[in-house]
């Protein structure tokens, strides 16, 4: 299924990112893809739109693809499990975890409260046990230059170390784009450092842009899990 960002804008911006997702896990992504078509059209005007399209176009990053611009960005919870970041030039970036396919097991003392949303997931308040999850869906988003997707396996142990342990189904989505690495980084969280996964990725948002890397990480630590993304 092919789908291009700034719908409204599909009869004249065939530069625009698609994405080229197997047919196979196409239905896999609908929450998320559904989700990141909704704040287009809710938080993009279309005076916005052509902006930005016009900075693509000629080859310009958009804010939200510049690590010095990033500061500058301001963030909402646009729900519990999606977090949106505007910036100055009007580009958005997108933060989103999907629990719907995902299997939660817990195992001991169950704590009083848990929270299981956005980027500190799964942290346990009290008690004492063992929480794992299995296919939580992990997307980052910026409109109209990138899109990658993953599922992730993590456990977090509380008075223990949390693991990372697996990566899969990795999907980046660009005018143009190429996988440098991917996987399990640091399965096992230390005393000093996270475990971490994810893709390291090289992408082209139009046929005029420079070549740009990205890293979109998933962390696990100090029984709770976050999204690292860097230009």
């Amino acid at each position: 299924m092919n789908r291009i960002f700034f719908s409204a804008l599909i009869v004249i911006s065939l530069f625009f990112v698609t994405f080229n997702d197997n047919n196979a896990f196409a239905s896999d992504w609908t929450v998320l893809d559904e989700k990141i078509e909704n704040i287009e059209e809710e938080q993009l005007s279309e005076e916005t739109k052509q902006e930005l399209e016009s900075k693509i176009n000629s080859g310009e990053p958009l804010d939200a693809e510049i690590p010095s611009m990033q500061e500058y960005g301001e963030t909402e919870q646009y729900d519990p499990y999606t977090n949106v970041t505007t910036y100055p030039d009007g580009s958005i970036a997108i933060d989103a975890v999907d629990y719907s396919e995902a299997i939660v097991t817990e195992t001991g003392e169950q704590p009083s409260g848990i929270v299981t949303y956005g980027f500190t997931g799964g942290t346990w308040t009290s008690g004492s046990g063992f929480r794992s999850v299995r296919g939580l869906k992990v997307s980052k988003t910026v409109i109209g230059a990138f899109s990658v997707k993953y599922k992730v396996d993590l456990q977090t142990i509380q008075g223990g170390y949390d693991k990372l342990t697996r990566v899969y189904e990795v999907s980046p989505s660009a005018y143009w784009w190429k996988i440098e690495t991917q996987g399990i980084f640091r399965g096992t969280e230390t005393s000093e450092y996270s475990a971490y996964g994810g893709v390291r990725f090289q992408y082209r948002s139009s046929e005029n842009s420079k070549l740009k890397v990205g890293r979109v990480y998933t962390r696990v630590g100090n029984d709770k899990y976050w999204l690292d993304v860097t230009y």
